[in-house]
């Protein structure tokens, strides 16, 4: 999946978890989650998260490949439970709730993600090719439901 497409599904999720946690900071909660799924593809040179961070990114990017580690759900638990032993609140939650938004919605794709990476080769994919037009069409109903939930 692309940037946008990343962006709009992790937003419908931090509107909806939100209700959960009304006395969360919203700005701070949504820029986890947003920030949290993005994390994921640091381990694509080419990725926006990538280009922000080429220090983190050289140090991981000939370590893994693309869909593999980062890409299974063991590192956003790892995540939530390093920060919530750090941090009172829902700020290791938000960033894991992102993290998973952007494993999930990876897996619509053909080249799918391997969420039990790595003692497992099960893939979890689907029929959405990567920017394509049934992604936009993906996006376009992600804003609509993002304008429908605002509004």
């Amino acid at each position: 999946m692309m940037f946008f497409t990343h962006m709009a599904f992790a937003l419908v999720v931090a509107l909806t978890a939100y209700h959960y946690f009304p006395s969360a900071n919203l700005y701070i909660f949504i820029g986890l989650i947003l920030f949290g799924a993005m994390l994921p593809d640091i381990d694509n040179k080419r990725s926006k998260i990538s280009s922000k961070m080429r220090p983190v990114a050289a140090l991981i990017n000939p370590l893994t490949k693309h869909r593999g580690i980062f890409h299974s759900v063991f590192i956003p638990i790892g995540i939530y439970f390093l920060i919530d032993s750090f941090l009172e609140g829902y700020y290791g939650l938000a960033l894991s709730l992102g993290y998973l938004s952007h494993i999930a919605i990876d897996g619509l794709t053909p080249a799918g993600v391997n969420f039990l990476h790595p003692i497992s080769t099960l893939r979890l994919h689907g029929p959405i090719m990567t920017n394509s037009f049934v992604e936009k069409i993906l996006l376009a109903v992600l804003v609509v439901v993002l304008v429908w939930m605002v509004v």
